[in-house]
């Protein structure tokens, strides 16, 4: 989204956080890297309006963001009851599963050696 409209939006939230474009305004912070903004937004903005399926995506993305794997699929699966969509619960679904995978290759890749590194260190 272009600069000018999020900031709109944002000026917009900041006279009414009680609006709907909550969920915009968590995304950006999402984007920009600002994780707990976003989680503070996101849950006023659920608080008002919980069947709200957009921001229970968003809301799932941060979670996945924070590690928190189950918090996003409960987040995920209200989002995806509230479209009736088993589609969009199967994609997040996936990516959960992808993302866990890689955490585990790079533990693998990190544990330690089976052999004595001291024999590669004399001199």
């Amino acid at each position: 989204m272009k600069n000018d409209l999020i900031e709109k939006l944002q000026l917009i939230y900041e006279f009414d956080n009680d609006s709907p474009l909550f969920a915009r305004v968590a995304h950006h912070y999402l984007e920009s890297k600002d994780i707990t903004k976003a989680e503070e937004v996101l849950e006023h903005g659920l608080s008002l309006y919980p069947d709200y399926p957009t921001a229970h995506i968003v809301m799932g993305k941060v979670a996945l963001v924070k590690g928190e794997y189950d918090k996003a699929k409960e987040h995920f699966l209200t989002a995806s009851n509230l479209l009736n969509s088993s589609e969009t619960l199967a994609y997040y679904n996936n990516k959960i599963e992808s993302i866990i995978s890689k955490e585990e290759e790079l533990k693998e890749s990190t544990r330690t050696p089976f052999f004595d590194e001291e024999i590669f260190n004399t001199a």
